[in-house]
């Protein structure tokens, strides 16, 4: 998987994520760089604010929205069988479990941050969170 901040907010939205301002708020717009958001209640309503997408990276809650667009839970992974004296090698498709540990998008999050620590660019880290 390979997306830019642009492609994670718009996954992130899909998945039925938004911003905690602490208010009711739905979504206007945005461009790779700002998100756009209409308060819809309380003394702002009919007002909007905007949010630096950068910071979605940061909310956990975001990173669960685009786990359920990407799939990660329903992840696929081939595992290579050592030939015995019935058969020869072979490979074996298998499901990635759903964990209560530690979710699939957690285990994303933290290689992404792990991949800033090591000097990466946010969108080469974005690139990376699969390794």
């Amino acid at each position: 998987m390979s997306m830019d901040i642009k492609e994670f907010i718009e996954k992130a939205i899909d998945g039925g994520w938004k911003p905690d301002f602490g208010r009711n708020i739905e979504y206007a717009g945005h461009n790779s760089d700002w998100s756009v958001w209409n308060f819809t209640d309380g003394n702002n309503k009919g007002s909007s604010t905007t949010e630096n997408n950068k910071l979605a990276l940061l909310d956990p809650k975001a990173w669960e929205a685009v786990g359920k667009v990407e799939g990660w839970e329903d992840e696929t992974y081939d595992i290579n069988m050592p030939a015995n004296n019935k058969r020869g090698a072979y490979k074996i498709k298998m499901k990635r479990r759903k964990s209560k540990s530690e979710p699939a998008w957690k285990k994303k999050q933290l290689n992404f941050v792990k991949h800033l620590q090591q000097g990466l660019s946010i969108e080469e880290a974005l690139a990376q969170i699969n390794n």
